[in-house]
């Protein structure tokens, strides 16, 4: 049953009841569901990886500027650099042990002189022309912009488990030791950098990251996360599993019936609402079943999830068969 659907017949449930009313109960019970926590549908896996490092040629910059102009060298590089996992105006860009700035924009309509577009004026000391640089992304939007929090990532090819724990105290320390971020090897920490303030940014709004160590490699990541979940907003919208409409539209009548008993006493104090009460009641108990019931439907789907994000535990003892002499070998893994 769609959203549409859900809202008429929530219409017929109480006498004088708007269809944008019942829309309003209808999107807070759902939230209601979802601000419960640890549904399957919360739950997902992603993945990002950090492009190399560019840094061919030398640019010109000027303080208080945005721009940054390319040589032909640099502008040569700039024009490949993109991937379709981390595009250049993704990117971070930086002169020595300067400020790390956002590239906002790239322009190649000079070939011999590309421009890129900072997400702020440019206030350091090193200016002028035949500079050198380095670009590399060590900010990353989280997956979807519904995010929670992070479950777990992993650096696939070093089989390294990133700290996305503890950030406070570990941005305090990390601040204290490189405030200007000169260590550059495998990333160790996952950090929270605010939300996403790029000009354009396509994740406008979105949770932001900083992986440190900075990468200047290429490492590939996978993720495990929560999410809220997605409103219902489109007429054609349906709850995912294990939710049912039914679930929803129960919890949404005992609001409707809170709203019907508000209204008919505020028209006439000494008006009987015992039925509608009790009405409102039952449709609380049923509710109350009713997330029982599919909590324990949706628990095995969550037991399945974290057997997946867990797997690299090891998995024991590993025999193999030796034919050159006919033995079995085993050895810990």
């Amino acid at each position: 049953m769609s959203l549409a659907s859900m809202i008429a017949e929530m219409r017929g449930c109480v006498p004088g009841y708007s269809s944008l009313l019942a829309r309003t109960h209808i999107q807070n019970a759902w939230r209601d569901i979802r601000n419960l926590r640890g549904w399957s549908f919360q739950y997902g896996q992603s993945g990002f990886a950090t492009p190399g490092l560019v840094n061919q040629g030398t640019v010109t910059v000027a303080i208080g500027g945005s721009t940054v102009t390319g040589d032909a060298t640099a502008s040569a590089q700039w024009a490949t650099a993109s991937t379709p996992i981390s595009v250049i105006t993704q990117r971070q860009f930086r002169i020595g042990a300067g400020t790390i700035y956002n590239i906002i924009s790239a322009d190649f309509t000079i070939p011999t002189a590309a421009v890129l577009t900072l997400d702020r004026p440019y206030i350091d000391t090193s200016t002028g022309t035949g500079l050198g640089y380095a670009i590399y992304q060590c900010y990353y939007p989280v997956p979807v912009q519904d995010f929670e929090a992070w479950e777990s990532v992993l650096d696939v090819n070093n089989v390294i488990q990133i700290n996305i724990d503890q950030t406070r105290g570990a941005r305090e320390r990390i601040n204290q030791n490189d405030p200007q971020r000169q260590i550059f090897s495998n990333p160790l920490h996952l950090l929270p950098l605010g939300t996403d303030q790029r000009t354009g940014s396509a994740t406008f709004g979105w949770l932001m990251n900083e992986l440190y160590p900075q990468p200047q490699a290429q490492y590939a990541y996978q993720t495990w996360f929560t999410r809220a979940g997605a409103d219902l907003t489109l007429p054609s919208d349906t709850p995912p599993y294990p939710i049912t409409e039914h679930l929803i539209k129960t919890m949404a009548r005992v609001r409707a019936y809170e709203w019907l008993i508000v209204k008919l006493t505020a028209e006439n104090p000494t008006h009987n609402v015992s039925g509608i009460q009790f009405a409102m009641g039952a449709a609380a108990k049923e509710a109350d079943a009713q997330l029982r019931e599919i909590r324990s439907m949706d628990r095995d789907r969550i037991d399945s999830w974290k057997s997946t994000m867990s797997r690299i535990a090891g998995i024991g003892i590993l025999a193999t068969f030796d034919p050159s002499n006919g033995t079995v070998n085993s050895r810990n893994m």
